[in-house]
């Protein structure tokens, strides 16, 4: 797929914003007249785009990541039916994301042969996990995710229910490294309400003797920065309007997702709630992009501002680090 200049926004026009009409009245999202011309009807046609799909952050804007999500919006990954709908998944740039890839990700760790995190990104990584099960199964390896892959990961996996190898390996990492003291990043964005708590919350870790890196800028620099810096944790904090603290980890409820994350997220919502109360605290799980492209296991705390309110940095601190002292010591034997 051939990208025009991104990102589009109010301004634009061309046959590039025509394009983008077309494709978001496909989607629903756009009843306006397709002239070329990126006005606020457009506008907002992305911004309910964006919305359908964690991953997407609402700018109202179309970047390269909007762009490929919905080009190739509900493409499923085997539809005997209709092969033609069937996408051919391999490495390039921008990285395709989606449904599609997800799926892809989750029938490889089923068989063993994708064995990191399940994101619906087609990075290296997956590349080498479709190259590695082509060679296993006899299969020409040219790492490209194509009908006759498809027709042999369907037929391979047709009746499987474990988990996915990915989450076993995970769990298993937790418990045979325990060691609590892995360097901490502690997140917020400059121009959230909670932007001053970032650097407080950093300042009192490190007084209780946890190695903290404080990491501020946009969503996809913070977690590029985790990744460089090779963090062992990442908590982000943010003021948002909602009536109930949330600790967003990700995953995908039903399905799969970190189990290191749901853990973190469930020891900090634990030891969140009596600090907050009567305010309640709950769990969820999320694709956003902080928590898909962060490498680390990495958790989104949000607080209403009446909750921010009451906190004080020294004592929430506090909370973060007993809840980081545990988490890894902890598991059920649920994955």
């Amino acid at each position: 797929m051939e990208l025009p200049d991104l990102p589009m926004s109010a301004g634009a026009s061309g046959a590039a914003v025509e394009s983008l009409q077309r494709m978001l009245r496909a989607q629903g999202c756009y009843d306006g007249a397709i002239d070329g011309v990126f006005g606020p009807s457009t506008g907002d046609a992305v911004l309910e785009f964006q919305g359908r799909y964690p991953e997407l952050e609402q700018t109202g804007a179309c970047d390269s990541t909007t762009w490929v999500r919905l080009a190739d919006a509900d493409r499923p990954f085997h539809d005997p039916e209709d092969r033609s709908r069937e996408r051919l998944l391999y490495l390039q740039w921008p990285m395709l994301r989606g449904d599609d890839v997800e799926e892809l990700q989750l029938r490889l760790s089923w068989l063993g042969f994708h064995q990191t995190r399940i994101d619906g990104v087609f990075g290296p990584q997956t590349e080498a996990s479709v190259g590695q099960f082509q060679r296993n199964t006899g299969l020409i390896e040219d790492r490209v995710c194509g009908p006759e892959t498809r027709e042999v990961l369907v037929d391979l996996t047709a009746r499987h229910d474990e988990a996915p190898f990915a989450a076993v390996l995970e769990r298993e990492w937790l418990l045979l490294n325990p060691d609590p003291s892995l360097q901490c990043g502690i997140g917020a964005a400059p121009a959230d309400g909670a932007a001053t708590l970032g650097p407080a919350l950093g300042r009192a870790l490190t007084a209780l003797g946890r190695p903290v890196r404080v990491i501020t800028g946009s969503a996809t620099d913070q977690a590029d920065l985790c990744n460089r810096l090779d963090l062992g944790v990442f908590v982000h904090v943010a003021e948002v309007d909602q009536s109930v603290v949330t600790v967003a980890y990700f995953g995908r409820d039903g399905r799969h997702g970190s189990v290191a994350g749901r853990r973190l997220a469930e020891r900090l919502a634990e030891q969140l709630g009596p600090q907050v109360a009567p305010i309640l605290v709950a769990t969820e799980a999320r694709q956003t992009v902080r928590l898909t492209h962060t490498r680390c296991p990495a958790v989104d705390v949000e607080f209403p501002r009446q909750a921010l309110e009451g906190l004080d940095a020294a004592e929430l601190a506090r909370v973060i680090n007993e809840a980081l002292a545990v988490w890894r010591t902890d598991l059920s034997a649920e994955v």
